[in-house]
């Protein structure tokens, strides 16, 4: 049986496969939902691998898709732009001031090296996890088969974002705070 056609009398949820190009788990459809990249034929062997997404079964087809108009999805893709342009921006500014902290340009002391090389590791994690983010969402707007897959896993990755982005910047006034009371105690 070709893996694009599906027995209508079985009701369990639908066997997941890895993606012959990225390696992510995907249903049996001629087309990755993360990469969009074209599964070769049905004749050619598919991984089988754990489910990851959440919708299986005979809903999975109505739920993949999101009818955005033709604007919407210009300005999504016009947003994911402006993500990418942000986590390129945080990995500059991540790998420069660890670049600074290496060779002593930010400060002599060891404590505020360390420090610089913490800040530098988490400035390249949210650029990473905004790139992802903006990946999901340029999927959103140039790909009609697993719109709801990529928005979920779009805003999983801005929640992870903002929320660390919070909790750094919680820390970072925490600590100005301290500083400033032992400067002047």
């Amino acid at each position: 049986m070709p893996f694009d056609e599906k027995d209508p009398a079985d009701n369990s949820n639908a066997p997941n496969y890895l993606c012959s190009h990225c390696g992510q788990a995907i249903e049996e459809t001629p087309y990755c939902m993360y990469c969009g990249a074209k599964q070769k034929g049905s004749s050619a062997p598919l991984q089988r691998a754990i489910p990851q997404s959440p919708w299986h079964g005979d809903d999975a087809e109505s739920l993949a898709r999101i009818p955005f108009s033709l604007e919407v999805e210009q300005k999504i893709e016009a947003k994911s732009k402006w993500m990418t342009f942000f986590a390129y921006a945080h990995y500059f500014v991540g790998v420069s001031l660890g670049i600074g902290a290496l060779f002593g340009l930010v400060s002599e002391e060891i404590v505020i090296r360390i420090l610089c090389l913490v800040i530098t590791g988490i400035f390249l994690y949210e650029g990473h996890v905004l790139l992802k983010a903006s990946h999901y969402f340029r999927l959103v707007a140039v790909t009609d088969e697993a719109d709801q897959v990529y928005v979920a896993e779009g805003v999983k990755k801005l929640k992870s974002f903002f929320l660390l982005d919070s909790v750094f910047y919680g820390v970072i006034l925490i600590l100005l705070f301290f500083i400033e009371r032992l400067s002047n105690g």
